[in-house]
């Protein structure tokens, strides 16, 4: 797989996570992590594959604070000009949920 299909398989996950994490904050949506859980799952798999087992683990927990840095910033991005309120505090947990079910489904596969 080149690092290109790595890099849209990330910003793919990232935007459906995003997307995720904005209806998690809307009192009139009842927020499906389905897309967010399949994003996860299909980079990760990716990500395991064009790094190996071990390094993949090695590097999992550096790219799980990446990811929540990006996502945070780009959703203060999006929302600036909103007087959208969200509870950033959250959005570290609801990553992991979305990676730990990536990751079972990894172990699942394998």
């Amino acid at each position: 797989m080149s690092s290109r299909d790595l890099q849209s398989l990330r910003i793919s996950f990232k935007r459906a996570f995003c997307r995720y994490f904005l209806d998690l904050s809307d009192p009139t949506l009842i927020a499906d992590p389905t897309e967010a859980f399949a994003a996860a799952a299909e980079y990760l798999s990716a990500l395991k594959r064009s790094l190996g087992g071990e390094e993949f683990l090695r590097k999992l927990d550096e790219e799980l604070v990446a990811l929540a840095g990006e996502a945070e910033q780009d959703l203060r991005q999006r929302l600036r000009d909103r007087s959208v309120a969200l509870d950033f505090t959250e959005l570290g947990p609801r990553l992991r949920e979305c990676i730990e079910y990536a990751l079972q489904r990894l172990t699942a596969d394998s």
